[in-house]
């Protein structure tokens, strides 16, 4: 494995690995995997990461837009090998944050209730510049109440033009307390006493959200008003109206929060 790579594998085995004692396959059902393609639409492609070994128990065929290798052969190193150079020192500090706020912040039951969300940049096997939305979540732990199994989906986002990939985010699954937009570089505890407030998605009607989900599938406002058969300018006026209720200056900072607080995708 490349050198470049020993900081995020040497703290997943630290973390997780030398604490598993035997190895468990997880067993992955049509149904789950129906399930899985509901969060990991366009270009995305997602896996199933036993930390007992760091082996994959499952991988979507749909990796291989991203690597040159066939699905079945693909190895978590492989996987770690697009991302750019630059990047690497982001995503293990990254996962440094992600390791205390599971396996320190948070209760044995509580660790299912979570995902982790952050963007990297990566070069793909035909050498074009994307940015992935990764997405974490634990799925089972050991007797122990180790972390064993996590399902892991990426998504290209390079549509969205987000800028920013350094920040993590913490977004509860069942509506509890949800932290937004951590800086990798602070302490945990520093950072939650005041927990960012969720995006005011929620103050949005339904047709204004249905107007997010298309914006940040890059659709213009003739697309919209196509697709939901409204006038243009009922469009505008919903997107003038939504930029306002959320405060955000433009679309591409409005998809961006949207992302990033577990609005859309």
């Amino acid at each position: 494995m490349p050198q470049d790579y020993e900081g995020v594998v040497t703290i997943w085995k630290q973390k997780y690995s030398d604490k598993i004692s035997s190895y468990t396959p997880y067993k992955v059902t049509q149904q789950f995997e129906r399930f899985a393609k509901l969060f990991a639409p366009g270009d995305s492609y997602f896996y199933i990461l036993n930390f007992h070994d760091l082996s994959l128990d499952y991988i979507s065929e749909s990796v291989e837009r991203i690597v040159d290798i066939a699905h079945s052969e693909v190895s978590i190193s492989d996987l770690l090998a697009p991302a750019l150079p630059e990047e690497l020192k982001k995503l293990e500090r990254k996962e440094i944050l992600i390791d205390h706020f599971f396996n320190t912040y948070l209760s044995m039951e509580e660790l299912t209730s979570y995902k982790a969300v952050h963007c990297y940049r990566i070069k793909d096997k035909n050498d074009n510049l994307r940015t992935m939305l990764l997405q974490t979540m634990v799925l089972t732990q050991d007797d122990m109440g180790n972390i064993q199994h996590v399902l892991t989906i990426h998504s290209d986002v390079s549509h969205l033009k987000i800028m920013s990939t350094d920040n993590v985010s913490f977004i509860h699954l069942n509506n509890g307390t949800s932290y937004y937009n951590l800086n990798p570089n602070k302490p945990f505890k520093a950072q939650i006493t005041n927990p960012t407030e969720t995006l005011l998605y929620d103050a949005l009607t339904k047709r204004e959200r249905e107007v997010v989900n298309y914006l940040a599938k890059g659709y213009n406002a003739d697309n919209i008003a196509e697709q939901l058969f409204l006038s243009i300018h009922t469009v505008r006026t919903h997107k003038k109206n939504i930029l306002r209720k959320t405060k955000c200056s433009n679309v591409a900072e409005l998809v961006a929060q949207c992302l990033m607080s577990g609005h859309i995708l």
